[in-house]
């Protein structure tokens, strides 16, 4: 059960920290701090991607 996840993802002290981690992304993606937008680009261009692009062409042929 739970008990041999734990075991088997390091102990609690990973948990935790596997725990902070999510927080910490969720919280970044959900709202963003501005000193991020110098960062990471916004433009929807650079940041959009086609995940079945390569999956199209691949059963094209081409």
């Amino acid at each position: 059960g739970w008990l041999a996840l734990v075991q088997g993802l390091g102990g609690w002290p990973a948990v935790a920290g596997l725990a902070a981690a999510t927080c910490a992304g969720l919280w970044l993606g959900v709202s963003p701090p501005a000193a991020l937008d110098a960062v990471w680009p916004t433009d929807p261009a650079l940041t959009s991607v086609d995940p079945l692009g390569g999956y199209d062409l691949a059963m094209l042929g081409g």
